[in-house]
């Protein structure tokens, strides 16, 4: 999934692997099937929140991220669902400086004919105490960082229509493939958008080609908030 910003000028390359728990059913973010398309009169979005622990309180975090605030958020109105993240190091090319600072995303779905309805909403229930806080959620001023993003077009998959291989039923020996994705934020050159854009989209159907790679998406940045 890449998703480019229109107004943040760093560039952050960062490769998360799914932080997968059994506990809340219905929640997901680029697992869900079909083409991602909103309805009639309602665009997509999907707000990008990168956080830490407090030191020593992962366990707790974790516990409360997931079983506790996806939970909370997801009842709202226009708010389709969401999928936890962590980041892998391990990996080539590694993460741009930027992309250690934090070791958790959380991507929420939204769909709504504007982004601030459904923010507000999030506001609202934030302040009236729907959504709990989190003990373990690092809130100091700059330990996080957010985004909010309109998608720009349907989701796309692979041309040849291949999906993730599963072992079969029987095989008792190989476990299940992870699922990671791959997130590029960057920005055009001055004067260069159309060239940017017809660049980026020759650059993903060329990688989609690549064993493993299975979608894609492209998002704009609409405004910045945290949660």
């Amino acid at each position: 999934m890449t998703i480019r910003s229109a107004l943040n000028s760093t560039f952050i390359v960062v490769v998360l692997a799914a932080a997968s728990r059994t506990l809340v059913d219905g929640q997901w973010s680029i697992g869900a099937p079909g083409r991602r398309e909103p309805p009639p009169g309602k665009h997509r979005y999907v707000m990008l929140v990168f956080a830490n622990p407090i030191l020593g309180k992962e366990v707790e975090f974790n516990e409360w991220y997931t079983n506790t605030h996806m939970g909370d958020l997801v009842q709202l109105p226009g708010w389709m669902g969401a999928q936890r993240f962590r980041i892998i190091t391990s990996v080539m090319p590694r993460p741009s400086v930027a992309g250690y600072s934090h070791g958790y995303l959380i991507i929420w779905d939204l769909e709504e004919a504007e982004a601030n309805t459904a923010l507000a909403r999030m506001t609202a229930a934030i302040a009236g105490g729907k959504s709990r806080l989190g003990a373990a959620f690092n809130y100091t001023p700059g330990a996080g960082a957010n985004g909010t993003f309109e998608t720009m077009g349907p989701r796309v998959t692979r041309p040849d229509g291949k999906g993730p291989t599963l072992p079969d039923p029987s095989d008792n020996k190989t476990p299940r493939p992870n699922k990671y994705i791959l997130m590029e934020f960057a920005n055009p050159l001055p004067g260069r958008a159309a060239e940017f854009d017809k660049g980026v989209e020759e650059s993903m159907q060329r990688v989609l080609l690549l064993p493993g790679w299975l979608i894609r998406q492209g998002g704009r940045q609409v405004r910045s908030r945290s949660t």
